[in-house]
């Protein structure tokens, strides 16, 4: 397996890695003194969006068919509180994610503004039972096309880790 590491700055919403098969490839990188790994491409899925590499967080619309500020408010504030890996620098993108009515989903214009005020460059409604896939909550890593689940590295200061990376799944 090939490593490359690549150290991001603490407002930085994008990611500059080299290009390699991703295959076999873990990419590691830093944000705000944290480490993290993003991992093999999460099931498969391609994403269309225009631009280099970027962070992305993906956004469960449970029903939701307008996206207002108060309800994404509530949703980022969930996961700030209860996922050990999310943070804001992962806003660089959003994926809101449902299965039916997806097509019909109005992001409101607060909840436009308060994205770009997060940094969010862009945003993607995908209906995922069409995609045939699921696609979990939380933080990737978009490039090439692809995403890929991000996981957090901890040091193992006493040598007591079994496993050092576990993979979610749905």
């Amino acid at each position: 397996m090939r490593y490359i590491r690549s150290e991001l700055g603490e407002n930085d919403n994008t990611a500059t890695l080299s290009r390699v098969d991703f295959e076999d490839t873990l990419r590691t990188f830093c944000v705000r003194g944290n480490q993290f790994a993003a991992l093999r491409p999460a099931q498969a899925i391609r994403t269309e969006y225009d631009g280099r590499d970027s962070f992305a967080t993906v956004i469960r619309l449970e029903g939701q068919v307008k996206i207002t500020k108060e309800w994404l408010q509530e949703i980022i504030e969930t996961y700030q509180s209860s996922d050990d890996v999310f943070c804001g620098t992962f806003l660089g993108g959003v994926i809101f994610t449902g299965t039916s009515g997806v097509d019909n989903v109005e992001i409101l214009p607060d909840a436009v503004q308060l994205l770009q005020s997060w940094g969010t460059v862009w945003t993607k409604i995908l209906n995922v039972e069409s995609a045939g896939n699921v696609l979990l909550p939380g933080p990737y890593l978009a490039s090439g096309g692809y995403l890929f689940e991000i996981a957090r590295l901890y040091d193992d200061t006493h040598s007591a880790f079994m496993c050092a990376i576990i993979l979610r799944t749905p």
